[in-house]
């Protein structure tokens, strides 16, 4: 994300595009996919000596909470970010190999479809991994396709 939409993304927020806020948006948006709040912070750090890592945490919960970023876990225990404006998507996460796929929001439709129809219940469903095995590892586990 370059400066100029990262300083109109957070003014339409309401919120003053500060020097840091204005660089952690620009490493999250220059990412190749994911990033760790620690790898943005060794980052932003190259440029900002200055910065605090508190500051690279409360930027990025800001940040989520108002809508700019996402978060996800893929599995290793650290939360992950990246822009909302790249599309709401999902990640198939292999148990086995580490392999990661992205996977389109519209397969969870039918979920927020049911959970609206039988419970009255509106999910939020942001941003999900989900976790099982390829069709590599699976097929070389012998492990059988189940479905339904």
């Amino acid at each position: 994300m370059d400066t100029k939409r990262a300083s109109a993304a957070l003014r339409a927020a309401g919120q003053r595009p500060t020097p840091q806020r204005l660089l952690i948006l620009e490493v999250i948006g220059d990412a190749d996919g994911h990033v760790t709040a620690d790898e943005i912070y060794q980052r932003v750090l190259e440029v900002y000596p200055c910065i605090n890592v508190s500051t690279v945490y409360r930027t990025l919960e800001a940040l989520k909470d108002l809508g700019i970023v996402t978060e996800t876990n893929m599995g290793d225990g650290r939360r992950q970010f990246e822009l909302r404006e790249r599309g709401q998507h999902h990640h198939l996460v292999c148990k086995s190999c580490g392999a990661v796929e992205e996977i389109d929001d519209a397969a969870f439709a039918p979920v927020r479809a049911y959970a609206l129809e039988r419970h009255g219940f509106r999910a939020e469903m942001e941003h999900y991994a989900i976790f099982g095995l390829c069709s590599g590892c699976a097929a070389r586990l012998a492990v059988p396709l189940v479905v339904g």
